[in-house]
């Protein structure tokens, strides 16, 4: 038996209507100086001498400045921050797939805000769709990263996304409504994906599969549609 949503059960396409349960923000809107600053030599060399000798505790107004220009995992300034373990501990996306080509697909999933997924507002249907490996961990959250947050006035340029038709293994499920801002936005189900037994093995050994399929847009001054991330959260650990 899969288990794929629980407490979600829709008929034909008489589909919920989800909003987000919380904001986060989303800081990406950094100057050219702080651009050409961020982990240059200059910049990583004063940071390392300072990770050497000093706990996060000790350090001066001007020690915390400096670090800003870092990042330990060699990020650029647009990269998703580290946050430990998550879903991504247990977590599987085997492929991502869109009616696009491959190297904008790859961006919608990359860890990084200034990189975004793109579409022709003038295609029929836009979609990317997530396909999960057999022993990935399920997922409670999928977080939206919506436009092209690089810059402020990009973001206004590119179309972003009103809503989104959601389908779990190919069958609708719910509409995303997405509100008109750059900071991410969470939406909350019951576990997606497969139970696994006691050994923590999975209870049928086959991929299974998430897809966004843009419904509705907020219009820019292109004919362009972005989406800068979609990612995901929950335990990570089952």
């Amino acid at each position: 038996m899969i288990i794929l949503l629980l407490n979600f059960v829709f008929y034909g396409q008489n589909l919920k209507e989800m909003k987000p349960i919380k904001f986060n923000k989303v800081e990406t809107n950094f100057s050219d100086e702080f651009v050409s600053k961020y982990n240059s030599e200059e910049s990583l060399e004063a940071c390392r001498k300072i990770w050497a000798t000093k706990g996060y505790d000790h350090l001066t107004d001007e020690e915390r400045e400096t670090l800003k220009f870092c990042d330990e995992f060699e990020g650029n300034p647009w990269t998703k921050k580290f946050q430990g373990c998550s879903w991504y501990c247990g977590g599987q996306v085997d492929t991502i797939n869109s009616n696009i080509p491959y190297d904008f697909t790859k961006n919608i999933h990359d860890n990084d805000y200034g990189t975004p997924w793109i579409a022709d507002i003038n295609n029929e249907k836009n979609w990317i769709e997530y396909v999960f490996s057999p022993i990935s961990s399920r997922i409670e959250d999928i977080i939206i990263v919506n436009g092209y947050v690089r810059k402020d006035d990009l973001f206004e340029t590119y179309s972003r996304v009103k809503k989104i038709k959601l389908y779990i293994e190919n069958k609708p499920i719910a509409y995303l409504t997405l509100e008109d801002t750059n900071e991410e936005q969470v939406f909350r189900f019951e576990p997606i994906g497969h139970i696994k037994d006691e050994n923590y093995e999975p209870i049928k050994n086959t991929t299974w599969s998430i897809k966004f399929e843009i419904i509705e847009i907020y219009k820019g001054k292109n004919d362009k549609i972005a989406i800068s991330e979609i990612y995901f959260d929950g335990d990570g650990h089952e």
